[in-house]
């Protein structure tokens, strides 16, 4: 630890040549976009799971323009449901942290590194 601004720091440092190996298995280095890798967990799990995925993901297309391409119609009824219960629509909202999508928009972000 830096005695003049505690910033802790690993002992030994790992060589700049390894730092790859610490990130290899994250989705954002594997070429897979995370939509793909949401799509991919929501095929893995339960019926009353991907129910309520369904549900958020009609949500967050009606309320902040995300998932453009997500089917709609019947579904709309319960991204409906879910805006008219503050507590639910609250959770939903700070799924996306109350941001609109922008498509081809550009985030900066400025990672904590944990």
């Amino acid at each position: 630890m830096n005695a003049g601004c505690r910033l802790v720091w690993l002992d030994p440092m790992p060589l700049e040549e390894d730092i790859y190996r610490a990130y290899e298995n994250y989705f954002t280095h594997t070429g897979t976009s995370a939509g793909r890798w949401i799509e991919t967990a929501e095929q893995s799990q339960s019926r009353r799971r991907r129910f309520y995925l369904l549900v958020r993901k009609e949500y967050w297309k009606q309320r902040f323009g995300y998932f453009p391409e997500a089917a709609g119609g019947w579904k709309r009824v319960f991204g409906l449901l879910v805006y008219l219960h503050p507590a639910w629509r609250s959770a939903f909202d700070a799924g996306v942290m109350f941001l609109d999508a922008h498509p081809g928009g550009k985030l900066l972000e400025i990672g904590s590194g944990g």
